[in-house]
Parts: structure tokens; sequence; C-alpha cells
């Protein structure tokens, strides 16, 4: 590639990082009109395409880079995590073929994980979450939603594991609205009210506006008979949110 090129993807990168993604896809587009042929720009475009909330150019572009560099794990890896909810046999397809090219890669792993799960392959769907751990265990993302994965589990050690993710992700990320709400419900079902309680709170007191905390909470302080405050909390969530159906049992 020559230096012009490089220069002209460094600005593209550059409006990128500046959150211009429109200017980004205009720039974008003019390389490739020039080099239509580049993988690299086609990967460029259809980011720029998939911020701005047009997947379907984005896929198009994601396709014609893969159709040109068969094995980039990376074009391969954008264009399966589009496909998991449309298309999601052809997005485990090229998802592992990326695992084949980079069975080191913790995004590759989790995306997997994912589709298995969703399809209720569990076995399969841990080996995948544990493999993206191996290889990033420090994520807060990839440690939420495997925690949110082994919550769901009827064994007591998987259960207690989560909690430990949980906990892990919230010692990085104190306000992480999910963690908390997910700690405090797996919290709640295995017996531990108080330190249910606790978790609901702090999740109301960073996310005040969240009717789903706010219900949550109503329901451990209804299960506590602190029933003043249980009402107020469902009443709150019906103010911020009047079609929550799940207030109402609690009122």
């Amino acid at each position: 590639m020559s230096n012009t090129a490089d220069l002209s993807e460094f600005r593209i990168l550059a409006l990128l990082a500046q959150e211009r993604f429109a200017e980004a896809l205009e720039a974008v587009q003019i390389q490739l009109s020039d080099n239509p042929a580049s993988t690299s720009l086609h990967d460029l475009a259809a980011i720029c395409a998939g911020w701005l909330g047009q997947n379907d150019l984005a896929e198009a572009h994601w396709r014609r880079a893969v159709a040109l560099e068969p094995a980039n794990a990376g074009v391969l890896f954008n264009l399966g995590s589009l496909l998991i909810d449309p298309a999601p046999e052809e997005a485990e397809r090229l998802l592992r073929e990326a695992a084949h090219l980079q069975p080191q890669s913790a995004p590759v792993h989790a995306n997997l994980a994912l589709i298995c799960e969703r399809q209720q392959r569990r076995e399969e769907a841990e080996r995948h979450y544990r493999q993206a751990m191996q290889c990033d265990a420090d994520t807060p993302a990839l440690r939420f939603n495997f925690a949110s994965f082994l919550a769901t589990s009827a064994h007591t050690e998987q259960q207690e594991e989560a909690k430990s993710l949980f906990l892990a992700v919230l010692q990085t990320a104190p306000q992480h609205l999910g963690a908390l709400n997910n700690l405090g419900k797996l919290l709640f079902e295995t017996g531990y009210v108080s330190a249910a309680k606790t978790a609901y709170t702090e999740a109301v007191t960073h996310h005040p506006g969240q009717p789903v905390a706010r219900v949550n909470l109503g329901n451990v302080l209804l299960h506590l008979d602190e029933l003043p405050a249980a009402t107020e909390h469902f009443e709150a969530a019906l103010a911020i949110e009047p079609d929550i159906v799940s207030a109402h049992p609690g009122l």
C-alpha cells in the first residue's frame, strides 16, 4: 500500500476515534473508488456503516472483504458478529473459521459462547466462555456475560462462581447496573436476602432512573415486610415507566 493510502486510512481512523462516523464513511468510500480490492478499506467502511446503524451496508462491505481475503480472522469475526441475531448458523460458521485462525481470541470465543447459550448448548457455551476467560480474564463485559450464564445454572458451585465473577466486575466497575441487578437476583434466589437488598440498593442509588432496579428492590423490601419502602419503589418504577408490568404484582 502506498504512503498516501496509509495516510488516508489514518485519517479515517482519526475520524472514527472522534465518532465522526458519517465523515469517516464518506472518506473511506472515496478511497474505495480508487482501490476497490482493499480488504482493509471494506472493513473500515463496514465499521463506519455499523456505527451509523446501516447494517445492510456493513454486511455488504464485510462480505466483500471476506471474498477478497477469506483467511482474514478480523473480518470473519466482524461479519460473524453482525450476523449473530439475523443468521446464527452462518455466524457460527464464520466465527469458527475465525477461531481456527486465531484460537486465542477472547472475543471470538465469547461470541461463539453466546450463540451456543442461546441454542441451549450449555456445555459447549461454557467451554467457549472458559476459553475466552483464559485469553482475557480481566475484561468486565466478558466477566459479566460469563457470570450471567453461570447464574442460570442449577449447580451450586457454578452459582458461587457466578457470585465471585459479579463481585470481580464490581471491583473494577462499582456502578455496573447489570452486575448489581444480576448479583442481587442470584443472592435473593439462593437465600441471601440481606445481601440482595444491599446489591439492589446500590443499583438504585447509582441508577435512580432505572425502573427494573426499583422493582427488584421493591420485591426484596416486600419480602422483608418493609411495606412503605417497597411501595415507594414500586410507585417510583411506575412513574418512570407506566407500562412496567412487573411493578403491579408487588403493589
